[in-house]
């Protein structure tokens, strides 16, 4: 019979309201190979903000202490009209879902959003239409240190 495990709770990061972390959503986290805990999140001034981003943090010890968190897919220098431009036109990353990999790498599964006018919302709702996304993909060999540039996944027939 297994022995009951004792649940703890760890803050990994907490935002600050009428800042650019005022709003902390869409985590994911994994184990990787190596036993590490990953995880992710989006950060931005508000839910569907153009200046919304993705951090990483990892645990090597069960998770009774985290890294200072990363931001390695940040790539424009407004961040204004968001964080990470595509073929020119700036956008942001929404989310990152992250998936191990029985190889040791770890999968970093994002939306990316255009944010061309930071004032377009992401949702119409007279349309019921998104704004441009593409699905990027993004690998890391060394447990979410450092990751591969994010490369198009090419959903065809599917745009979207």
């Amino acid at each position: 019979m297994r022995q009951p495990v004792e649940l703890t709770r760890t803050v990994l990061f907490q935002g600050q309201a009428g800042s650019r972390t005022a709003s902390v959503c869409f985590p994911s986290i994994c184990k990787t190979q190596s036993g590490r805990l990953l995880a992710s999140w989006r950060i931005g001034s508000a839910k569907d903000s153009a200046d919304g981003t993705v951090c990483l943090s990892w645990s090597d010890d069960q998770g009774q202490s985290w890294s200072e968190p990363i931001r390695p897919f940040d790539r424009s220098a407004d961040p204004r009209a968001g964080t990470f431009a595509l073929d020119g036109v700036l956008g942001n990353l929404h989310l990152a879902a992250l998936t191990p990999l029985a190889d040791g790498r770890v999968l970093a599964a994002m939306m990316w959003l255009d944010r061309a006018d930071p004032h377009r919302p992401m949702f119409n709702e007279q349309t019921e239409g998104l704004t441009r996304v593409q699905t990027l993909l993004a690998q890391s060999e060394d447990d979410g240190v450092s990751w591969s540039e994010p490369r198009r996944l090419d959903a065809s027939p599917f745009d979207g």
